[in-house]
Order: C-alpha cells, then structure tokens, then sequence
C-alpha cells in the first residue's frame, strides 16, 4: 500500500512540474534562437534539470529524503 500511494505522488509531483519547465524551457529556446546569446547557459542548464528529476523520482521511490531535497533544489533552481 504504501508503496502504491508513493508511486502516486510521484506522478502527481510530475504531473505538477513537467507541464510548467516544458513551457519554460521552450520559451527560454525560442529566446535564445531569436537573441543568439545563452546557448551554453540553456545547453547547460536543461540537462541538469533533466538530471536532477529523474533522480529526485529515484529519491521519491527510495524513500532517500536528504538526496530528494538536494535534487529538487537543484530542479528548482
């Protein structure tokens, strides 16, 4: 059961975040491809997110609260 109810908050926290950083991130690329500046900044930082939420799930499934929080500062960031 408890296991069940993490999986879905899991989702709920993806399905919260995901929709807001897809629309931030392709705003940020229209803005760089149309002011040719920030293309290593928007290269560097889009990984890092991508990054940090999947470990952030790993953390959520785990149970690992400390490595949680770290990602999801390093997400929100």
């Amino acid at each position: 059961k408890d296991d069940e109810v993490r999986w879905w908050y899991i989702e709920l926290n993806d399905i919260e975040n995901l929709p807001y950083a897809l629309i931030l991130f392709w705003a940020s690329r229209y803005l760089v491809v149309n002011n040719s500046g920030g293309q290593l900044t928007l290269c560097i930082t889009f990984p890092i997110y991508v990054v940090s939420r999947i470990l952030l799930t790993f953390s959520f499934a785990y149970a690992l609260l400390i490595p949680r929080v770290i990602c999801f500062v390093i997400s929100v960031t």
